[in-house]
């Protein structure tokens, strides 16, 4: 089965792109200490302050859901609630 990919982008939308950029990254860490998540990184755009996109590599969708419902996935909806919003999510394999 090919692993599950994410390619999120973020536009920051409250706050300051370093505070939201650098709670992303804790999260990050915290991601890839999940059973079946092979990679989480945040990319901040060079060429839009606002913009950070994450890279997610998922070994199937029951890790994506049990990352989904992870208490620091929970924790990171609430602390930067109103500093970012979803802009978009590509779904792709390898």
């Amino acid at each position: 089965m090919p692993d599950l990919v994410a390619i999120v982008e973020l536009e920051v939308t409250g706050g300051t792109r370093d505070e939201v950029a650098a709670r992303l990254l804790k999260h990050a860490e915290l991601s890839r200490r999940e059973d079946g998540c092979k990679h989480f990184d945040v990319v901040i755009a060079r060429e839009d302050a606002k913009k950070i996109y994450l890279y997610e590599v998922w070994r199937d969708q029951a890790a994506l859901d049990a990352h989904a419902v992870s208490p620091h996935r929970k924790q990171i909806a609430v602390d930067l609630k109103d500093k970012y919003r979803q802009v978009r999510v590509i779904w792709a394999s390898r």
